[in-house]
């Protein structure tokens, strides 16, 4: 990452697509960069904006000025939300009893 002293656009675009839901993964599909650099991009802006967590990244970042959020934007958000597993309710067991004759 080099020695950057503020945050690129490709930085506030990661920035973004975290604060409507994206892990890292999706982020990184949707910009084009391995997981793994965008892992990295992530931690240099969370040590940048001294943010000891995903949910303070983006509070920082909005209290920084460097992303905007507004009840509009969330209405006609396009982006997909995480996909959660569905959890399906479990057969009970049937004991079978072997015969021993």
């Amino acid at each position: 990452m080099g020695e950057r002293q503020r945050p690129d656009a490709l930085d506030l675009r990661i920035l973004e697509l975290l604060t409507r839901g994206y892990d890292d993964a999706r982020v990184a599909y949707r910009v084009g960069l391995s997981h793994r650099s965008v892992q990295r991009r992530v931690q240099w802006l969370m040590t940048y904006l001294g943010a000891t967590g995903r949910v303070a990244l983006g509070a920082r970042a909005y209290a920084a000025g460097l992303i905007t959020i507004s009840a509009q934007e969330n209405k006609s958000c396009s982006v997909d939300p995480p996909t959660t597993p569905t959890l399906r309710a479990r057969e009970p067991r049937t004991r079978r009893h072997v015969s021993t004759s």
